[in-house]
């Protein structure tokens, strides 16, 4: 049991975090392929005609129950343990990776810009009730034992990885001599390559004599679980497996939406109009976003299961014996459906929404090449559809000064999410070359809580600004 419990909560933690992850550009105006996932209407107002995310990656990892290295000092010690956190406590897992692959922009004319790519995105995140766990269980007698007063022992968990194909179009719609207003909209054609959903709940351990000895058994308890028929292999007796041509052929398409606006508040007087470093001067850039609205559809696999009613008399020992065996789904099913009262097979289609949230995001420029960037996010989802199959966003609150040219930036956000957690990342642009840490303070711990991440990726562009150096502050509005 306990090996079950520890793979459980390592792999949930593997798999949640942030939608995008780039968090400390946002606002920038020069790798703006990048900054598209965050507000498609930065793509307007950048200062190349063109750039291209030749490549990105990003993972992030938050954890209350899983501790051990943290990126990058696992690298230096692969083989380092990593533990459960001992407790009784509501435990929470989760983590999201990111790639992009060819993201590009170019500016059709000084109003008019587009922007393209294909992205790989992938979320899990899994949370229980009140759950006690420490070094002396060994199986499932102990944990039932430690978990004796627990009532309504549950879990939730939801896991969605997807393929997009988006494109954006942005426009400006008024362009004065103290202001400009951006719109753009991003729509995405989605692949869902794997996902899956899982729930338990009203399980309770009861507490009982018998022969002058306190026996614990389980009582009552509903549950549910599901995943994608993308992972059913018949030659392995429907085992869960992952074969990426299997994943693709028996993916379902779905889609979503990016909608964005970008209110930039000009600089008055001279200060910088020369600057080639800032090329498009401004005191305030405003931008409201509503992003990922949309879902991924999936098939059941054919052990999807829904079972209720635990039997009378289910001890640690039954469950010990039942189990001992299990090698795969379908023997994991047909050993719980000894020990329950109903077990019925789940069919069709199901869909996960994707990771929908407002996005607000405020720039100031404060002097030089310096400024400070906050933004604020809402979950929609956990909101609007909370009887829904949703992934989302961890992100809360925050707030990043830089300092940043051309050829070189330096950027240090502050961002605190929905866990409780305060990250101090860093983050550095040398010419095309963009990388970073979520939790520099979390980085090269040993015995942490599994919290942070990392980024990186590789941004070119041409190598003159689209606007040379000239005084923009008497140039004529268009309107």
């Amino acid at each position: 049991m306990r090996r079950i419990v520890l793979l459980f909560l390592a792999a949930a933690n593997a798999c949640y975090g942030y939608a995008q992850g780039y968090q400390a550009i946002h606002g920038s105006q020069y790798p703006s392929s990048l900054n598209t996932a965050a507000n498609p209407a930065s793509i307007v107002n950048a200062p190349y005609t063109w750039d291209v995310a030749v490549f990105g990656a990003q993972y992030q990892t938050i954890s209350n129950t899983v501790s051990g290295r943290n990126f990058p000092s696992f690298l230096l010690e692969p083989d380092a343990p990593y533990y459960a956190n001992s407790g009784n406590f509501k435990r929470a897992a989760a983590a999201n990776i990111n790639m992009r692959l060819l993201n590009a922009r170019i500016s059709l004319n000084e109003r008019h810009a587009i922007a393209f790519g294909a992205n790989m995105r992938g979320y899990t995140q899994a949370n229980t009730g009140s759950l006690n766990y420490n070094d002396s269980v060994r199986g499932p007698i102990t944990f039932i034992y430690y978990n004796q007063s627990a009532r309504n022992l549950s879990l939730q968990a939801t896991s969605s990885a997807w393929m997009e194909l988006f494109a954006t179009y942005g426009i400006t719609l008024a362009d004065r001599s103290n202001d400009r207003l951006n719109v753009a909209l991003t729509l995405k054609v989605l692949r869902g390559i794997s996902g899956a959903h899982a729930s338990l709940s009203n399980l309770d351990v009861n507490a009982s004599a018998q022969d002058g000895e306190e026996t614990y058994t389980l009582a009552g308890g509903e549950a549910i679980y599901g995943y994608s028929h993308t992972h059913d292999d018949p030659r392995y007796n429907s085992g869960f497996t992952a074969n990426p041509r299997q994943l693709l052929k028996k993916s379902r398409s779905g889609l979503a939406f990016d909608l964005g606006l970008e209110y930039i508040i000009k600089e008055d007087g001279f200060t910088n109009v020369f600057d080639d470093d800032r090329p498009d001067g401004y005191l305030w850039k405003i931008g409201v976003s509503i992003l990922d609205i949309g879902w991924n559809n999936f098939l059941y696999s054919n052990e999807s299961r829904r079972f209720s009613e635990v039997r009378e008399g289910i001890t640690g020992n039954e469950l010990l014996t039942k189990f001992a065996a299990v090698r795969n789904p379908r023997s994991f099913n047909d050993s719980l459906a000894t020990i329950v009262r109903h077990s019925d097979a789940l069919s069709g289609q199901f869909r996960i929404l994707t990771p929908a949230r407002l996005k607000i995001n405020v720039d100031r420029h404060l002097s030089g090449n310096f400024y400070i960037n906050g933004e604020l996010s809402v979950n929609l989802p956990s909101l609007l559809a909370k009887d829904k199959l949703f992934v989302q966003e961890s992100q809360v609150l925050a707030i990043t000064p830089r300092w940043e040219t051309k050829r070189l930036g330096i950027y240090m956000p502050l961002q605190y999410n929905r866990q409780g957690n305060v990250w101090v990342g860093g983050a550095v642009r040398i010419g095309p070359l963009l990388m970073g840490s979520h939790h520099l303070l979390n980085a090269f711990s040993r015995k942490n809580n599994i919290s942070g991440g990392a980024y990186l990726a590789l941004i070119i562009h041409p190598s003159q600004l689209r606007v040379s150096g000239r005084n923009k502050q008497y140039e004529c509005p268009v309107f």
